[in-house]
């Protein structure tokens, strides 16, 4: 049987895909900038495409009730699963957004709240993280660029535990010694869970439980755990080396998958297991994100509990 975890924010429910039918594969979205979004059924560790959703290209996303909601550099979107349908709910620099003016979308997450929340980076090194509803009518800082105790340098991900919010500040791509930082529900800053001496450009960032994993984006490529329970700061333990640039993290069928970035000459995007062997490759680009996209039985059942559960992080319902 699978199961399918959420990645959406603190309470929702953890539904086991007894709505699926058991031993059926899991259809997974994988984002991309180039290639728009696929959908992929995964069994095992067996990758075969079914269909392409949407010409749309897009960095990471997250999925609700039969709708995929996606960062491109300037713009957040709401994509429609069954019909490939685009909309766009805020555009930097423009109408809602107006006061987004730097700094390009990245990381993707649903809050405690069930507003969409998303990282900035690049284009001077971002400018914060903002949120909106899925709607597309509010709009809305979170969290500055800066503040006492923290500077967003290249927040490429954000990951919601609880009413926490994680950060990543990667800055450059070989940068070392580059803190993780916690937030509070309301945006305020709580501290750095990282001792500063021992990560690696920290960039993606996955969480299950009390467990914190990262994705480092340079050529000496890591996942780290850190046990969020634990004594804190502490740059955690590395789990797996391999690939370039990790982009994103996400547990399917009880295996984790990282998506890279393999930058050069012949630049390659590829989903790996763990960092280890590629499980899929991309000749013409990158593989950005990836999400779970549940069949129409369980999409009913996660929106029967949405209105009184709220989901847990982010890429997943």
């Amino acid at each position: 049987m699978n199961t399918i975890q959420t990645k959406i924010a603190a309470g929702c429910v953890l539904f086991a895909a007894s709505a699926l039918s058991a031993g059926a594969a899991t259809l997974v979205a994988v984002s991309s900038e180039v290639n728009g979004i696929h959908e992929y059924s995964v069994d095992g560790t067996t990758w075969t495409h079914t269909r392409q959703i949407t010409t749309q290209n897009a960095l990471q996303m997250v999925h609700h009730g039969g709708v995929i909601y996606a960062t491109t550099e300037s713009s957040v979107l709401s994509i429609n699963v069954a019909s490939g349908a685009v909309t766009t709910l805020a555009t930097r620099g423009s109408g809602i957004a107006s006061s987004w003016t730097t700094g390009n979308a990245q990381g993707i997450v649903f809050g405690p709240d069930g507003d969409l929340y998303f990282s900035t980076a690049f284009n001077a090194s971002g400018s914060g993280i903002y949120k909106l509803d899925t709607a597309g009518t509010t709009f809305s800082q979170f969290i500055s660029y800066s503040g006492t105790g923290y500077t967003l340098n290249n927040a490429r991900d954000l990951v919601w535990v609880g009413d926490n919010l994680y950060v990543s500040s990667r800055a450059g791509f070989n940068a070392t010694g580059r803190p993780i930082y916690e937030f509070d529900d309301t945006g305020a800053y709580v501290g750095t869970i990282t001792t500063g001496t021992g990560l690696q450009a920290p960039q993606s960032l996955y969480a299950e439980g009390g467990t914190l994993y990262i994705g480092s984006g340079n050529s000496g490529t890591q996942i780290r755990t850190i046990d969020l329970a634990g004594t804190l700061p502490n740059d955690g333990s590395v789990l797996a080396t391999g690939g370039q640039n990790i982009l994103d993290i996400l547990r399917i069928e009880g295996i984790l998958y990282t998506a890279h970035y393999n930058s050069g000459t012949g630049s390659v995007g590829e989903i790996r297991i763990e960092a280890g062997a590629a499980v899929l490759t991309n000749a013409s680009g990158t593989l950005n994100g990836m999400v779970i996209i549940p069949e129409p039985s369980s999409v009913l059942l996660g929106l029967s509990s949405f209105g009184f559960l709220l989901m847990f992080r982010r890429r997943v319902s």
